[in-house]
């Protein structure tokens, strides 16, 4: 203890060195031993001061845990973000939807016991227009339809909802998720519910603009009458309804469904005008021009009633018990809720929306949390950072404190001091840094000789001089070099965004703190509607004007009669366009934008006015899908009304006559878009005429008001002249009081359609706010990279880590030059010296070589160790690579890194930018049977309504097919509709996916989900436009589901022309619009125009088809069967002895079996697709490959072992030995087996390239099919022609040359003499054998391949109706022709070969003729 104590107060870290002369003195040892304890001290003090410091300083610590269960979620803090490894979830992955109807959906009055019951059959027609027994069972027809539209809306919006996908980049927790989802489902379903509304309306509103006649006549009736001269005359007469508030609604006009209905005490009155007594008044039910109207305006309080409808049942002729609708305390609904309510919800009682958290967290799968802890340093920590700093501390510490001893030496030193001048301080100073720089000696060590002092100080001035040449040359290359610097502004203001942007275009990168949006966030959109939306011509008021005009008698066609329902529609264009605007408005802006980064404002302004026209564009295209299938339905049915058909009486045999509009040989009954001007007509009561005395200009009446209107331009209404010159044609009791539309506003000659394709929207103003999106993204920070010097601080610290090690080295190098130099000048130069001077380098002798070596082991030994350390221990090494491009990505996919990823500049692309959709349609839309050619040929030279009875295929034909036509048009526009909808949504993903998760993803996701969804669109807006129409019971001009009956023996007029429904099978068409019942004579009708009628093109293509099946059943029946007996008959032939060792019959087993397959794998599959019409295409991809792989492989064998044998032939034919050498059974084994190996790997891309895709097993790249095409076509039918032909023929060329030869028999025996001829016999059959397969193989075989030429110079593609019906067939039976081929391969041995047929009967008579006698002698 007391000797570490003496240690301690005699420790003196700042002692003289041992070779400096000067003695230390007592003072200078007492002031160094004060400086050692002060140095000790400081030491210790700073270092408690740095770990004390260290401990009490709170830090922020980024705490991440992979693969998180949700039990550590759940636990962790609420600053934690977890990453989803998939940022989109479609909702269908954890929601579950379940709807509930209203309870008359599930209930006995949509039953058909119950439609069936208030059904009054042929006498329904008879009562009152508003008389519940009129139009009841139509009315719950409608509401049946409407139960059924309900459900498959719905079906079709859950659907749509399933593939909406949830966006979230974070695990949402269950308090996010629930109301979130809810609030996306909410939102969906008031889309859902408000385009069902609308279509309704439309659908409704463009009935009564259209002028349909009703067959119940509710709206509208024929009414006999006779004129001033006693003449008959049938009229048209529109139903004017009184209802309950006192006004007065027009049918042609209006819904009217605000009258009450109920049982009235009249029946066969002469006109449905006629009311009679109110019997019984149904609560709630509510009459109208139309059943659906009526229904809508009703309400089902009756019908809660048990009492209400016994009583109404009283009035029919029914006994059946029908049960009332409960009454649910907790239902939206009450009695007294009108069907419209509850339509205009889709009949929904309530959904319920099952989430399901757990499913979304699997869904989701966190690969990483994140958060952030703050808490002190640990003890490692203090440790690691107080070690660190001891060694810079000691250094730091050992130059301060000599310093200051010596300065603290001075001050205390009192002596006076001799004043010297400037001048010669000047020159002492001189004199001083001369001798220091002179004597300075970086390299001293003790001891030193002289000589060894002077080369130490030659070494010194080397050293710096070697330094500060390195040191300049460093500085000024590291100063003046330029390098990629990174700069990050954090919370960049939009000024300084946009600033950056138009400097560093090209680098810069702003994430945003929001990667999605709302459009409604930063877009609003102003709809400037037309002019005459707002106008006068659409008002109340207007309409009230028309309806006070004259109307002594005006002309069906008199615009005095029509102006008003046209302009009813056009106002109801203008409300149903804005009424869809708003709602695709709200869903479009409710829509979120994605953005990774903000991006530039002109690409800004770009994008979004893409997504705009886009969304135009869908809209618009969505509302006309509307109309046109509506237009499309009335005039495909052929549906009645007041302008298209017109009923008269032969005023000679009292025949009703039907007349049909027509006009410029333009038949109404052919196409709705007749039409003509629209006129004011003066009647000539003397004549009965109707003259013209104005026209309109512009302005058209036709088949249908829509069509019509569609066609007209509202030029006179841009002109008060005209409007006045109407005006006094109308003499109206309402005073003309309308201003006309503007021409500065629109232009006068645009069509009512131009109108509508743009939605009524004159003009779309829109607000794109780059400030606003440029808020919502709010990015934390802005990096950008720039080409510049690196700053003063960067360049001191490189230079000085630089500098460091080139000095250390440097002087490593000189300390060991020196004393090479010192031994050298010691001892001389010799070999044994300088190994000494090796040895002396690393020897041990004094304790300052000892510390040195040691010093230098422990450092080599530690850089060895780090070395071997950190070159052995696997680490992650991440590497980034800038913007690559397509050919580095798929480099870098190739070298299949542990983890590779490829970040997305933006997340968000459309799918018309990579996705390209072309639809195969059914055949029928493109054949000749929707052609106007068949259409016009099935009307002929009459109307077939005047010439077939009803029942008749001929009657309908013309319809049948103008609706399959139409349907196939219409269908090609919903889908090229939908495909830009797709095209313009959004496909997204974070990270770049290869081509295989690509394909993936769009294959089973989205095309799935696009095929689920598309043609419910499409199929539910036809089915709402039948639902509504068969319940209004709309005539037809066909009269297939209502006929006219004219009463004889009447003696009063006016009277109405009744009005009978048809039947169906027993199915009543009042009752239901779905009956039907088989064509009377279609077969007939088909057989003779088959036969004769018809024209070349449709008999040709029948001959062709049946053709086809014809040959397919029994040409390839055929040869499938006898090709298998015949190829397993073969290979058991020649396996026999006397074949056996033959090379030839070696290439005819190989090549029977190769047929097998073919037979099995080609000639069968053939034969049940085009034979029977078993659909093969249906199958599994590896199916598709395996067959086509295994067929293409056998045919290449079963063809080149022909040729083998032709070559064989040839051979063993030879006069010359060298060439009879190659026919041996050991070359016919290896060549069988080398060709079989080599189109084996040679098929393989058979196996890579086909698929199957659309029900079609085929190669799915357009490029390598074509390269296919004209490989098999040289392949497999020019070449093989070739080598066949020559070795053919050079055989017969030898065997003609043998028999020629004299043969000389002298010196062979009898017996060889005999073997001789029989080896002769045999190789003679051999060859006849293989010379007649040669020939039928040709003759099969050309017609193929040169088809195929022929088929390469025209373009099959364009090919349609009979041509291509004949090409496949032509195809069909080349084919079948190379099949038929090999089949007659066992035949033609049978025929040229006795040996053969010997054999083959050994065979029989030995396999199956003796083991059978066995079996029956045993048996006896």
């Amino acid at each position: 203890m007391s000797s570490l104590k003496s240690f301690f107060l005699n420790l003196n870290l700042f002692s003289p060195k041992p070779d400096n002369l000067e003695q230390e003195t007592v003072e200078q040892r007492r002031w160094n031993l004060i400086g050692t304890r002060i140095y000790i001290l400081l030491l210790i003090l700073i270092l408690i001061s740095i770990g004390l410091a260290l401990s009490l300083i709170s830090q922020t610590i980024k705490i991440v845990i992979d693969n998180p269960t949700k039990e550590q979620i759940d636990k962790l803090p609420s600053n934690a973000k977890c990453l989803c490894s998939q940022i989109l979830i479609p909702y269908r992955k954890f929601t579950s939807v379940e709807v509930k109807l209203h309870s008359i959906c599930t209930s006995d009055f949509i039953t058909d016991q119950w439609i069936n019951a208030i059904y009054y059959g042929y006498y329904t027609t008879l009562f009152y227009f508003g008389d519940f027994r009129t139009y009841g069972s139509a009315q719950f027809q409608s509401l049946a339809g409407f139960c059924r539209l309900s459900k498959s809306n719905i079906n079709q919006n859950i659907d749509l909802f399933y593939s909406k996908t949830l966006l979230s980049s974070e695990v949402l927790s269950k308090n996010v998720l629930q109301p979130q989802t809810k609030s996306s489902f909410e939102q969906f379903q008031s889309i859902a519910s408000n385009t069902f509304k609308n279509q309704l309306k439309l659908i409704i509103y463009m009935i009564i603009a259209n002028g349909l006649i009703s067959g119940l006549q509710t709206n509208s009736f024929f009414q006999i009458d006779t004129d001033n001269q006693n003449r008959l005359g049938i009229n048209n007469v529109i139903i004017l309804i009184k209802q309950d508030d006192g006004s007065v609604c027009n049918c042609q006009l209006d819904i009217c469904n605000k009258s009450l209905s109920g049982i009235y005490n009249i029946f066969n009155a002469p006109t449905p005008l006629r009311m009679g007594n109110l019997v019984f008044e149904i609560p709630g039910m509510s009459s109208s021009c139309l059943p659906v109207t009526s229904i809508l305006g009703s309400t089902l309080e009756c019908f809660y009633n048990s009492t209400c409808i016994s009583h109404l049942l009283s009035f029919f002729l029914t006994n059946e018990y029908f049960q009332s609708l409960p009454i649910y305390n907790q239902s939206i609904y009450n009695p007294q809720s009108t069907i419209q309510s509850i339509v205009d919800n889709l009949m929904i009682e309530n959904w319920t929306i099952d989430i399901s958290y757990e499913k979304y967290y699997s869904e989701c799968s966190p690969l990483s949390c994140i958060y952030f802890k703050t808490s002190r340093y640990d003890i490692e920590f203090i440790l690691k950072t107080l070690i660190s700093s001891f060694a810079s501390l000691i250094l730091i510490l050992g130059l301060i404190i000599p310093i200051c001893i010596t300065f603290m030496q001075q001050i205390k030193d009192r002596r006076p001091k001799p004043k010297i001048p400037l001048s010669l301080r000047l020159y002492q100073l001189k004199i001083l840094i001369k001798r220091q720089l002179f004597e300075l000696n970086l390299f001293k060590h003790y001891p030193s000789s002289d000589q060894q002092i002077r080369y130490q100080r030659y070494a010194t001035r080397l050293y710096l001089f070697c330094t500060i040449i390195s040191f300049i040359i460093l500085a000024f290359y590291i100063f003046t070099i330029k390098t990629i610097q990174s700069k990050t502004i954090i919370n960049p203001t939009e000024s300084q965004y946009i600033e950056l942007e138009n400097e560093h275009f090209q680098s810069l990168s702003c994430p945003c703190s929001s990667i999605s949006m709302l459009y409604l966030d930063f877009f609003t959109i102003y709809p400037q509607y037309h002019q005459v939306c707002s106008s006068d011509i659409i008002s109340d008021e207007w309409f009230e004007y028309l309806h006070h005009s004259v109307r002594n008698r005006l002309f069906i066609m008199d615009y005095r009669s029509s102006a008003a329902g046209q302009f009813k529609f056009l106002s109801i264009l203008c409300e149903q366009s804005q009424r869809m605007i708003n709602d695709a408005l709200q869903l479009f802006l409710q829509t979120r934008f994605l953005t990774l980064q903000v991006i530039s404002q002109r690409s800004f302004q770009i994008q979004i006015d893409s997504v705009f026209q886009d969304w135009k564009l869908t809209t618009i295209k969505t509302f006309l899908t509307t109309i046109h299938l509506f237009q499309e339905v009335v005039q495909s049915n052929r549906l009645i009304n007041i302008f298209n058909f017109g009923m008269d009486i032969d005023s000679t045999t009292g025949d009703v006559l039907l007349t049909i509009f027509e006009n410029s040989n333009c038949s109404c009954l052919l196409s709705s878009k007749c039409y003509s001007s629209t006129n004011i007509y003066h009647y000539d009561q003397f004549s009965n005429k109707f003259t013209v005395i104005y026209t309109v200009p512009n302005f058209f009446l036709g088949c249908f008001q829509i069509t019509s209107l569609l066609l007209s331009t509202l030029e006179c209404f841009y002109d008060i002249s005209c409007m006045l010159q109407i005006d006094a044609y109308i003499d109206s009791t309402k005073a003309f009081n309308f201003s006309p539309l503007d021409p500065n506003l629109s232009l006068a000659n645009e069509t009512v359609d131009d109108l509508v394709n743009k939605l009524m929207v004159n003009e779309w103003l829109s607000n794109i706010s780059f400030t606003l999106y440029y808020k919502t993204c709010a990015p934390l920070s802005c990096t950008y990279q720039y080409e510049g010097r690196n700053n003063l601080l960067v360049i001191f610290t490189i230079i000085l880590g630089i500098f460091s090690g080139l000095s250390l080295g440097m002087k490593l190098l000189i300390v060991i030059a020196l004393q090479f130099i010192d031994k050298i000048i010691a001892n001389g130069v010799h070999t044994r010296i300088l190994l000494r001077l090796i040895q002396y380098i690393f020897s041990c002798n004094t304790e300052h070589q000892i510390i040195h070596r040691l010093h230098f082991i422990f450092v080599i030994t530690t850089l060895t160790i780090l070395y071997y350390f950190s070159g052995f221990t696997p680490s992650i090494k991440i590497i980034q690579i800038d913007k690559p491009t397509l050919s580095t990505y798929k480099q870098l996919v190739e070298q299949s890194f542990d983890s590779f990823h490829c970040t997305c500049s933006q997340i968000s692309i459309k799918h018309h930018v990579f996705l390209n959709i072309t639809p195969r349609f059914h055949s029928i839309c493109s054949s000749y049977f929707t052609s106007d050619e068949w259409i016009s040929y099935l009307y002929g030279d009459s109307n077939p309504i005047f010439s077939y009875h009803r029942n008749d295929f001929l009657q309908s034909a013309n319809d049948q097919f103008r609706i399959l036509a139409t349907l196939c048009r219409l269908s090609q526009e919903t889908v090229t509709n939908t495909l830009l909808q797709l095209g313009s949504s959004d496909f997204i993903d974070t990270e770049l996916l290869s081509f295989d998760s690509l394909n993936e993803r769009i294959e089973k996701k989205t095309m799935i989900d696009f095929e689920r969804t598309m043609p419910k669109l499409f199929v539910n807006t036809l089915l709402l436009i039948r639902e509504i129409l068969g319940p209004n019971m709309i005539l037809s001009t066909a009269f297939t589901n209502w006929g006219y009956f004219v009463q004889n023996n009447v003696d009063s007029y006016p009277r109405a022309l009744r009005i009978i429904s048809w039947e169906y099978n027993g199915c009543d068409c009042e009752v239901s619009s779905k009956c039907v019942s088989p064509s009377r004579g279609m077969l007939a009708g088909l057989i003779t125009t088959i036969v004769g009628t018809v024209d070349d093109q449709i008999r040709l293509t029948i001959l062709f088809n049946l053709l086809i099946k014809t040959f397919s059943q029994f040409l390839d029946g055929f040869a499938w069967i006898i090709g298998n007996i015949g190829a397993l008959s073969t290979c058991i032939v020649f396996q026999q002895v006397a074949f056996r060792k033959s090379p030839c019959a070696i290439y005819f087993i190989a090549s029977n079996f190769s047929q097998l397959f073919i037979f099995n794998f080609a000639t069968f599959i053939r034969m049940i697709q085009y034979g029977y019409g078993v659909s093969v295409n249906s199958v599994p991809s590896w199916f598709c490959k395996i067959r086509f792989y295994i067929y293409y492989v056998s045919m290449a064998s079963a063809r080149y072992n022909i040729i083998f044998a032709s070559s064989d032939r040839f051979f063993s034919s030879s006069q010359k030995a060298n060439l009879r050498q190659w026919s041996s059974s050991k070359i016919a084994l290896r060549l069988v087996i080398i060709n079989a190996i080599i189109w084996i790997f040679f098929y393989i891309q058979v196996l890579v390239t086909y698929d199957v895709r659309h029900n079609k097993c085929r190669i799915q790249s357009t490029s390598f099919f074509t390269y296919f095409n004209y490989f098999i076509t040289f392949e497999n039918g020019l070449f093989p022609i070739i080598p066949m032909s020559i070795f053919g023929l050079l055989t017969l060329h030898n065997i003609h040359q043998s028999k020629r030869r004299v043969r000389t028999t002298e010196s062979v025996t009898g017996s060889e003499n005999i073997n001789i001829n029989l080896a002769s016999t045999k190789e003679t059959q051999l060859h006849k054998m293989l010379i007649n397969q040669v020939i039928v193989y040709l003759i099969f075989n050309i017609p193929l391949p040169v088809y195929g030429i022929y088929r390469s110079y025209i373009n099959i593609v364009t090919l349609s109706g009979w041509r291509a019906v004949r090409d496949t067939f032509m195809n069909n039976l080349f084919y079948d022709m190379i099949y038929l081929g090999y089949a007659l391969t066992f035949p033609i041995f049978i025929l040229t070969s006795d040996i053969f047929r010997r054999e083959l009967k050994q065979i029989i008579q030995k396999k199956l003729v003796q083991p059978c006698q066995r079996f029956v002698t045993h048996a006896n």
